[in-house]
This record gives structure tokens, sequence and C-alpha cells, in this order.
């Protein structure tokens, strides 16, 4: 996708630091396109991220989903999705 991407991570420690991992990830991934791709500038992550919990019973499935994410996004805006996921979980 162009205009967002999806991780599924792992944490297996109680010191893990979702902003630091955040801020982290695009200072790094800026520089590598922006300088070693020579995109020099044109291209800068939105600020903020959007994330959540999945459960050990659902890592499959998100997995699944993250693979055809391309496909999905074809029948579903980003904005949609995301207000879904916000109502889906609001309801927990």
């Amino acid at each position: 996708m162009s205009d967002h991407i999806h991780l599924l991570i792992g944490v297996n420690t109680g010191d893990f630091n979702l902003s630091t991992y955040v801020r982290e990830l695009k200072k790094s991934t800026n520089k590598f396109l922006n300088f070693q791709k020579g995109l020099y500038g044109d291209f800068a992550w939105q600020n903020g991220y959007f994330a959540c919990t999945v459960s050990a019973k659902d890592v499959e499935g998100v997995k699944q989903y993250i693979a055809q994410q391309e496909l999905h996004h074809t029948t579903m805006s980003l904005d949609n999705e995301l207000s879904l996921i916000i109502e889906r979980t609001s309801n927990a």
C-alpha cells in the first residue's frame, strides 16, 4: 500500500515502549529511503500512528490479512477500516 503499512510485532518483555519503537522505526526508514534510496527528502511519515493488540489465537489471521492487504484495500478504504476497528474494539 502506498499510504500506510501494517506491522505485526511480538513483544516478550515488560519494558517495551511502543512510542519509542515507532519513533525509531520511522526515523531509520526515513533516513534509509531519503538518503540510501535516493528520494532526497521526498519521503516523509505522517505524524502519529495507530496500534492495537492481538490475542494469540488471532495471530495467524492477522498474518493472512497483512499478506493480502493490497487486495483487501481494493474493497475498503483505510478510513473505513479504521472506523470499523475502532467500533469493534470499543464494543469489546
